[in-house]
């Protein structure tokens, strides 16, 4: 059963929110940040094997990532791998608001080595339109040229 959070941008959760319950996460992790403008972590952290992907959504401010201090803006997307230390501080001047997603690394995947998705476990129903594409044969015809592309047959 799939789970639902809504995430309000003009009035999001101060600080750090971890969504594990709220979505009852199991193979990934996500937490809500909110920090006030001149304010951020006050120490340094890094994982054992979690890579991390910080996803900001508004504001600006500074990462630390090791010893280099990285400038972020609203739109910017970092990946850090476990063993680098991280943190990040809002601007003096603004909030600082975003994700934060974790997962844990596998040898299973990526299961090809020109694959585009970390996780390529994917199965594609191109015969299954949802209700707002039925009917379209544009879209019909998409997906036929999709399936043929993924079968090899282009």
């Amino acid at each position: 059963m799939y789970s639902k959070y809504h995430l309000d941008l003009d009035n999001p959760p101060e600080w750090l929110t971890l969504l594990r319950n709220d979505l009852n996460l199991e193979g990934v992790g996500i937490g809500v940040f909110n920090f006030p403008a001149g304010r951020g972590y006050t120490y340094m952290h890094k994982h054992e094997t979690q890579d991390e992907v910080y996803i900001f959504l508004k504001g600006s401010g500074v990462m630390q990532i090791n010893d280099e201090q990285i400038e972020v803006t609203a739109g910017d997307m970092i990946k850090i791998p476990p063993e680098d230390t991280r943190a990040f501080c809002a601007s003096d001047t603004e909030d600082i608001v975003g994700i934060c997603v974790g997962g844990m690394p596998t040898a299973e995947f990526p299961r090809k080595e020109n694959s585009r998705a970390v996780f390529d476990d994917g199965i594609p129903l191109f015969d299954e339109l949802p209700p707002w594409y039925e009917g379209n044969e544009k879209v019909k015809a998409l997906n036929e040229k999709l399936r043929k592309k993924r079968d090899g047959n282009t």
